[in-house]
């Protein structure tokens, strides 16, 4: 009988009900629903409540990024509450942030403009928690290892210089910290190691 009864609510304030007998919220309160057929009807009482956190969003979701030296890659996360009548809020100032482990990733501060920023220190996969209450929602967050050449530059002797000399001072940079040795080949001859001075 549910689609031949005419459907009705006592405070549509709270609630509306349209054929079918399907309702639709509109605040906090209750209505009596009511379903009539000729003489006959029956009522209920429906009791709109306020909305309550459902679930936690985080994103972007299980993102992968490259580690390079010296400062690794930063992600900044985003903590999404979703409540029950499915609207949202963006938390991620206020969430409880957490990692699965240390030393891949570390973390900004709950409660600042950092929180959620999470900053490669090494390669590895580590779970980032955000919490807002009872609920959480989780991201993977890969990091690759750096397969990038360093960069070497030479700030002496300078481009183009000529000499007899069997020994030469060569000085320079190496753009990746965990470079631990670098050569040199001077026309096409046996490599030459560079060591810190």
């Amino acid at each position: 009988l549910t689609g031949s009864v005419v459907w009705s609510s006592n405070s549509t304030a709270v609630a509306r009900i349209g054929a079918g007998g399907l309702a639709k919220s509109y605040a906090q309160g209750t209505a009596n629903i009511t379903a009539t057929s000729g003489a006959i009807s029956g009522s209920t009482a429906l009791i709109v409540t306020a909305a309550v956190l459902d679930s936690v969003k985080v994103t972007p979701v299980n993102p992968t990024v490259t580690w390079v030296s010296p400062t690794g890659p930063m992600v900044q996360f985003k903590a999404t509450a979703v409540y029950t009548d499915g609207s949202t809020t963006d938390n991620t100032s206020t969430a409880a942030w957490t990692s699965s482990a240390g030393g891949v990733v570390t973390m900004g501060t709950d409660n600042t403009s950092t929180a959620g920023q999470v900053t490669a220190v090494a390669a590895g996969v580590r779970t980032i928690t955000a919490t807002i209450g009872a609920k959480f929602g989780t991201s993977i967050i890969t990091v690759l290892t750096d397969k990038v050449a360093p960069v070497v530059s030479l700030t002496s002797p300078a481009e183009g210089l000529v000499t007899n000399n069997s020994s030469l001072m060569v000085s320079g940079s190496v753009d990746d910290v965990n470079a631990t040795s670098v050569t040199l080949t001077l026309n096409g001859g046996a490599p030459v190691s560079l060591l810190p001075l």
